[in-house]
């Protein structure tokens, strides 16, 4: 938020057993905090004095380091803080720094905006249910070649208390000191979160707090208190290598809406978050924990079979156990994301008896299917071949026998490990000596990921679930949440939905539906996407807008020629602050199988 140069601006100063306020109304830019003449005892706050700012602005000049006691209070409108450009104006705010003895606290409503840093080594405290909006803007320098980001760099502690909000917007946070969050929630909108400096930063979560980082996370240490009920979420598409979540509990939760591919080890209360990089590069086909596979002493369950074992392969061959891998993932509080949640096939989705039981593989596992491996990934069908309700954690095992070949699991023809230089990505791979082999020379079956084969897999598998009870229908449920609380639904057509909007609220809102692939239906697509909703419409109370103007994230590119823009399942809008309706205007809704042999 700016300042309004009109405004009234504060020049008061309070001595540690005096307290006097004092504003003048003026028309000319604001006279700035360095003049002692703008405070009410002619003398500026500083050390062992308080500065309160009650309801208007008060403007400082570059280069000032405060330190002081400063009170940002909201009277008859919201308080603020503005650096001055070397201009002296407050519409081109300066930087503004906060010195180690500085102590800045905020009640009711208050507002932070410099141009370029702002830099807090001292202690900025929320009291409850206090909200403070904190901006850093490159102003009228943003089309500077080589002119470097806006930042807050927070060296000092943050504390945000229950029912406190701290929102930064645009602004990237350099975090190499403490942000405590007792029941406050903070939220930081299009800015990384990092840390500069050889100190890992810390934000610390106690009671119900609640902290939402809308881009990249790095170098930080997010610290959940014990019995506290915290919420971490994380939207943006990179996570930091160095970064951690000690004491984290059961009644704490991890979102990662928009991270597929990131995954969370949790040792103790220890969880460590793997970037996307790290596990897309190791992702080996498994068989999941309870498998059973056909040995010469009959089924037994893959984590029971021992080193020596003997396996039957599809064309009856004995052949011994050399290695046994095996890896536990777990997302603890949350469903583990489809690249390595499992892949379950239920019992004759293949022909009698393959398999015999349903059957749960790893995404990338491979099914002998006429001369060729297919990774099960690709057959999901959304009925008899799903990744629907993934748990929050597996244990997966693999059997590397004398060579690479085809073995029976719960009857289904698959294939066993075969090292194409992923070993490591076992708990137990990293001692084992393994040569690298590869698709082309060592491998018991072509891989196939396309193709007639690939398609005519996929069309045998969709008739023989339509044959068994599985009908195709729309999945009409669809529900719009603003700051984690359902919005009231006023209308529902098919193609129309309206809700009404909390009275006070933030300025986005989360569309939540199914959502399905287009080639979960169609064995000739191999169009994977995660389709929710099509949106050719939003209009805030009368106002309509296209989607793409509010769009935010969770939205695929809009095809050409297509009038609709589609979510993934949980698209963010803009919202303005003063919304009081939402309408969505649908041209589609996802698609699902149903089957009234099966619980629904």
């Amino acid at each position: 938020m700016q300042p309004d140069p009109l405004a009234p601006t504060l020049g008061i100063a309070i001595t540690q057993t005096v307290t006097l306020d004092w504003f003048e109304p003026i028309t000319e830019p604001a006279a700035d905090w360095s003049a002692a003449q703008n405070w009410s005892d002619g003398q500026l706050p500083g050390t062992g004095m308080t500065g309160v700012i009650d309801g208007v602005w008060a403007s400082i000049d570059p280069g000032v380091t405060l330190n002081a006691n400063i009170l940002l209070q909201s009277g008859t409108s919201a308080a603020g803080l503005t650096g001055t450009s070397a201009a002296g104006l407050i519409g081109n705010g300066g930087a503004i720094a906060f010195g180690t003895t500085n102590h800045l606290s905020v009640v009711g409503t208050a507002d932070l905006f410099a141009q370029d840093s702002l830099v807090n080594q001292g202690v900025i405290a929320l009291a409850p249910a206090a909200n403070m909006d904190l901006v850093v803007d490159l102003g009228a320098i943003s089309g500077l070649p080589g002119a470097a980001p806006p930042y807050f760099a927070n060296n000092g502690l943050i504390e945000i208390n229950p029912g406190a909000t701290l929102a930064l917007t645009g602004t990237e946070l350099e975090n190499s000191g403490i942000i405590a969050l007792k029941s406050g929630t903070l939220t930081i909108q299009d800015g990384a979160v990092t840390d500069q400096s050889s100190i890992e930063g810390t934000i610390s979560l106690a009671g119900s707090a609640s902290a939402r980082f809308n881009d990249a996370v790095s170098a930080q240490i997010f610290a959940f208190a014990p019995n506290s009920r915290a919420t971490l979420t994380l939207d943006d598409v990179t996570i930091g290598t160095t970064l951690t979540v000690p004491g984290f509990g059961a009644s704490d939760q991890l979102l990662l809406p928009n991270l597929p591919n990131a995954t969370v080890e949790l040792t103790g209360s220890l969880a460590t978050l793997i970037p996307i990089s790290a596990v897309n590069a190791q992702n080996p086909a498994c068989f999941v924990a309870g498998t059973e596979i056909l040995t010469p002493r009959g089924h037994v369950a893959v984590e029971n079979l021992t080193l020596g074992d003997h396996i039957i392969t599809r064309l009856g061959t004995i052949r011994p156990i050399r290695w046994i891998g095996q890896r536990r993932i777990t997302h603890h509080g949350q469903k583990l994301p489809p690249a390595l949640a499992p892949v379950r096939i239920l019992a004759d989705a293949f022909g009698p008896g393959m398999p015999r039981r349903a059957l749960s593989l790893s995404p990338d596992h491979g099914i002998y299917f006429e001369g060729a491996l297919i990774p099960v990934k690709h057959l999901i069908n959304g009925a008899t071949i799903t990744n629907a309700n993934p748990p929050q954690n597996v244990h997966y095992f693999h059997l590397e026998l004398d060579r690479h070949d085809i073995v029976l699991a719960e009857g289904l023809p698959c294939e066993s490990y075969l090292d194409t230089g992923n070993r490591s990505a076992f708990e137990n791979g990293a001692a084992h000596f393994g040569r690298r082999k590869s698709w082309d020379h060592d491998a018991a079956a072509p891989l196939c990921t396309q193709g007639k084969t690939l398609q005519k897999l996929r069309t045998s598998l969709l008739a023989r679930a339509q044959a068994s009870g599985f009908s195709r229908h729309f999945v009409t449920d669809l529900t719009v949440t603003v700051d984690g609380l359902a919005a009231k639904p006023l209308l529902s057509t098919p193609l129309t939905r309206r809700f009404a909007l909390p009275p006070r609220h933030s300025d986005h809102a989360e569309i939540r539906s199914g959502y399905f692939a287009p080639a979960a239906f169609d064995p000739e697509s191999d169009d994977w996407r995660q389709l929710g909703i099509a949106l050719v419409g939003l209009r805030i109370g009368r106002t309509r807008f296209a989607p793409d103007h509010l769009a935010r994230s969770g939205f695929h590119p809009r095809d050409a020629g297509d009038p609709a823009l589609w979510t993934d399942g949980m698209g963010i809008i803009a919202l303005p602050r003063r919304a009081q309706r939402l309408t969505l205007e649908l041209a589609a809704l996802p698609l699902a199988w149903r089957s009234d042999a099966l619980p629904r």
